[in-house]
């Protein structure tokens, strides 16, 4: 599940890795950092199941943070940066994560080698500008595709959302985003888990 927080409306989008892509000697790998997959999330006080699309997904330099936890505090918290992303098919956002120097960015790049670690999670910034919510049991048509909502709950389809951040976590929300294999891109997703009881954390 994913929860706002509107007091920094940051978004979180976790991910799962994907035959590992980890280059020791580069210290880097591979990661998905988000797909289309719906995600529980709270919008505007209620739940709904959140679309990213990837054609809105826009970043404003060549790389992001690469955090711990989310953690956007201190500078400790930092563990590198994501550089290369771009938009593959199947509605995928994909970077490569290159690990910092410091003794916890390597001792969380291990993790990652030895595979106890899969999952990343994207932070991002969505606007109500770019937001088109699907009440309960609706259909809409969105920039030529067509949405259906669940019975249960409504949907918002983020037609523009900016990435400011991804973070190396235990467990992601998007069942997609995690570090990449090598498996077709139609298996390779970004998954989102909560943290600490969030999945989302969005800078509206």
């Amino acid at each position: 599940m994913k929860n706002d927080d509107k007091s920094h409306g940051l978004g979180f989008r976790e991910s799962p890795l994907a035959q590992s892509t980890y280059d020791a000697k580069a210290g880097t790998i591979d990661v998905t950092l988000a797909s289309e997959t719906p995600c529980p999330c709270y919008d505007r006080g209620e739940m709904v199941d959140e679309v990213l699309l990837a054609d809105g997904a826009e970043w404003d330099r060549e790389s992001v943070p690469f955090q711990d936890s989310h953690d956007r505090y201190s500078v400790e918290a930092n563990l590198g940066s994501v550089r290369n992303m771009r938009k593959e098919p199947g509605g995928l956002i994909v970077g490569q994560v290159h690990f910092a120097s410091t003794q916890k960015a390597k001792d969380t790049e291990a993790k990652y080698r030895d595979r106890h670690l899969r999952d990343v999670s994207v932070g991002y910034r969505t606007s109500p500008d770019h937001s088109i919510r699907i009440g309960k049991k609706e259909k809409a048509m969105v920039l030529g595709r067509e949405f259906q909502a669940a019975n249960e709950r409504g949907m918002v389809i983020r037609t523009k959302w900016q990435i400011r951040e991804v973070s190396a976590v235990a467990i992601g929300a998007d069942p997609v985003a995690k570090s990449r294999e090598f498996f077709p891109a139609s298996d390779c997703s970004a998954v989102t888990l909560p943290l600490i009881g969030l999945t989302g954390l969005k800078l509206e």
